[in-house]
C-alpha cells in the first residue's frame, strides 16, 4: 500500500515533503488511504496542510469503503480526521 511505503520511506530519510503527494492521493483512493492522515501528522508534514484543508472542505463525498449505507458516515469520519490533521499541524 502506499502509506506502508511512505513510511517505510519517511523511516529511511525520505524527507516528508516528498510523501505528501502520495499519501494525499492515497486518502482519496478507495480502501487505500487508511493511516495516511494520522501518518502526514507523525511526519509533521505541515506541507500537506492546504490539501487536506481541500479535502476537508470539498462537498464531493471521498468514497472509502464499499457500502452505500457506511458511505455518508465513513466521509464524515474523514472529514473529521483531516480537520483534526489540519489542526494538529498547524500547531506543531
Amino acid at each position: 500500500s502506499r502509506v506502508a511505503a511512505a513510511r517505510a520511506l519517511w523511516r529511511l530519510g525520505t524527507p516528508p515533503a516528498e510523501l505528501v503527494s502520495p499519501l494525499t492521493a492515497a486518502i482519496t483512493a478507495a480502501y487505500g488511504g487508511r493511516g495516511a492522515v494520522p501518518l502526514l501528522v507523525d511526519m509533521h508534514a505541515v506541507e500537506a496542510v492546504a490539501d487536506l484543508e481541500q479535502l476537508a472542505e470539498r462537498d464531493e463525498r471521498i468514497v472509502i469503503s464499499g457500502s452505500d449505507d457506511d458511505l455518508v458516515w465513513q466521509d464524515e469520519i474523514l472529514q473529521d480526521e483531516l480537520r483534526t490533521a489540519v489542526a494538529a499541524l498547524c500547531t506543531a
